[in-house]
């Protein structure tokens, strides 16, 4: 899958937050119907459990128990979404520092399950947001995971997605530092469950905090394009040892005519990586499958910081939530003979290209 289905621009994003941004709490398509058999929300607040001591004392620091072993009405499936927060990657501190830019561990959880999470035409099956719409409880990354999902389904096989969003609005906005999600290793990490009629199946989420960092691009001085310098922009963050990439930022279209910034958010701990940036001069537009060409060598036309005898520059990811601003310069054009037309005139004018 392209690497920048990592940002909001992405079908995945839009696709499961279409109907949260107009104020829904659950979205389902005409085929499946309401979840768990017509009352929405039913799992939307916390549902009651006894503590492991058998006392009658409720808290909302327990995790409900799982519906997925029960046999389920021939026709329908039962698909338990259990979310918890990943602890390979320890999140930075939530104090005043983090408040003062809006990240206090207070926000939306959205579960979803599709089809097919890379398709422009697909719709998400079921969605679930916690709290729910009718809810006035405040819903804590740090307090109110694990949460269960209980969603019903058609038989058949379904990515599954979660997102926590710090900020608002959640669902019409890129990722930003404070919100957690699926790990970014080499693309999402989203597992893919298979569900028979009457029956039902368990899946976990793990969700990892985000850092982000913005960057600053231009062209330098006297550096001519093949092209216009209109185009795609992809950055993307990678280890130094194996070139793994764990952090990604894209604009559809970004003209380097001027300085142009972009945030790259990631899902990694602190450590140095390799940034690598390219503006596709001569791709067809945002969706032109060699936008995720950013190997070596790039594609003809580029206007890259890495290849040749040049390596990518490197940053040092901070331990805090945001790391302090970099500009990057892009200082080497990849030979494009014979030149061809350039299909991006303008931004506005990017073109469709082939669907994936």
């Amino acid at each position: 899958m392209g690497f920048r289905n990592v940002v909001a621009s992405s079908p995945l994003l839009a696709l499961v937050f279409a109907s949260i941004a107009c104020g829904s709490s659950d979205a389902f398509d005409t085929i499946t119907g309401p979840p768990d058999g017509g009352v929405a929300d039913t799992l939307a607040e916390d549902v009651p459990v006894l503590p492991i001591d058998g006392s009658d004392t409720q808290s909302d620091t327990y995790v409900p128990p799982s519906k997925c072993g029960e046999y389920t009405a021939t026709g329908s499936s039962t698909i338990c979404v259990k979310v918890t927060k990943g602890s390979s990657v320890a999140p930075p501190h939530v104090d005043a520092d983090s408040r003062a830019i809006g990240i206090d561990g207070y926000g939306a959880l959205y579960v979803a399950l599709l089809a097919d999470p890379y398709a422009k035409t697909a719709k998400p099956i079921v969605t679930r947001t916690f709290p729910s719409a009718s809810s006035s409880t405040r819903f804590s990354i740090e307090t109110d995971l694990p949460k269960v999902a209980e969603l019903t389904v058609p038989p058949g096989s379904y990515y599954v997605v979660a997102f926590f969003y710090d900020q608002e609005p959640a669902g019409s906005r890129d990722f930003a530092a404070g919100d957690y999600v699926p790990h970014i290793e080499n693309g999402w990490d989203l597992p893919k469950v298979e569900v028979g009629s009457g029956a039902g199946r368990d899946v976990e989420v793990q969700l990892f905090p985000v850092r982000s960092v913005d960057v600053t691009v231009k062209l330098k001085s006297g550096v001519k394009p093949v092209g216009n310098a209109i185009g795609p922009l992809m950055a993307r963050l990678s280890t130094t040892s194996k070139g793994d990439v764990v952090g990604s930022g894209f604009l559809p279209c970004a003209d380097l005519g001027k300085p142009t910034a972009l945030r790259l958010v990631t899902t990694a701990s602190p450590d140095t990586f390799a940034l690598k940036v390219a503006l596709f001069d001569f791709a067809a537009g945002p969706d032109d499958p060699v936008v995720d060409a950013l190997g070596t060598p790039p594609p003809a036309g580029s206007l890259v910081d890495y290849g040749g005898t040049s390596t990518p520059p490197t940053i040092k990811l901070a331990d805090g939530w945001v790391t302090p601003p970099v500009t990057v310069t892009l200082d080497r054009v990849v030979p494009y003979e014979p030149t061809p037309s350039d299909p991006t005139s303008a931004c506005v004018a990017a073109g469709a290209a082939p669907v994936k």
